[in-house]
């Protein structure tokens, strides 16, 4: 499939804030629907883009050595350093292209590596290798559900509402505590409960394929 596709403005519907609009806001790209996982990733979540880069890992560990070619921990997240990461179907340029990812600082998780690859899966459950290059520490989220999610002033229930995230947004991820994580999109920033964020999970959020399993074919909107 054509991979240099027109990227158009997305609608002013998919805004992150039912009561507060940032300053910082941008419009996300968005690819045409029907165009395999460039469309599910742009057009299901529903994003917005800000300026503010995601914060760094979340309640990161002393520096410690694994096992692993990276030395890092496996499985552990990441984000998506660009607005157009090839996901394929193994750890080599020579792999076939599975899909196309269209939203930078999209939160993945690392479930695999080599050397210069890493598998990933994504909040839509799509597994696939990308190139290290291509994938940085600083941590972000995706709200889940089908309801709005509040944005608190603390990390508790009662705390007052300062905001509301649309379902299937895309945020920054500072910290986490008590079962809320502090996030943010632009100058906007609030509590929200931990189970309700994709990428803010402990522990593994995809099941790692069987060794022989083929990576082959784009799964859809979940």
């Amino acid at each position: 499939m054509p991979l240099n596709r027109l990227l158009l403005p997305m609608p002013t519907q998919f805004s992150l804030f039912f009561s507060v609009k940032s300053p910082h806001h941008r419009p996300c790209p968005r690819v045409k629907s029907g165009w395999a996982r460039a469309a599910v990733l742009a057009l299901s979540l529903g994003m917005v883009c800000s300026g503010v880069a995601p914060a760094a890992q979340a309640g990161s560990a002393e520096e410690e050595s694994f096992n692993t070619p990276s030395k890092q921990p496996v499985p552990r997240w990441a984000s998506l350093r660009s607005n157009e990461v090839y996901a394929r179907s193994g750890p080599t340029k020579e792999n076939k292209v599975l899909w196309t990812y269209r939203q930078k600082n999209l939160p993945v998780q690392i479930i695999s590596e080599t050397r210069e690859w890493r598998m990933i899966c994504d909040p839509d459950g799509g597994i696939a290798w990308v190139s290290r290059s291509m994938l940085k520490s600083q941590r972000s989220v995706v709200s889940m559900g089908t309801q709005k999610i509040d944005l608190l002033s603390a990390a508790k229930p009662t705390a007052k509402v300062k905001a509301r995230l649309n379902p299937r947004s895309l945020a920054a991820l500072d910290k986490c505590r008590k079962g809320y994580c502090k996030v943010s999109v632009g100058n906007v920033d609030g509590w929200a409960p931990q189970d309700r964020l994709w990428g803010a999970q402990e522990g593994a959020a995809c099941k790692r394929p069987d060794p022989f399993t083929r990576l082959g074919t784009p799964q859809g909107v979940r």
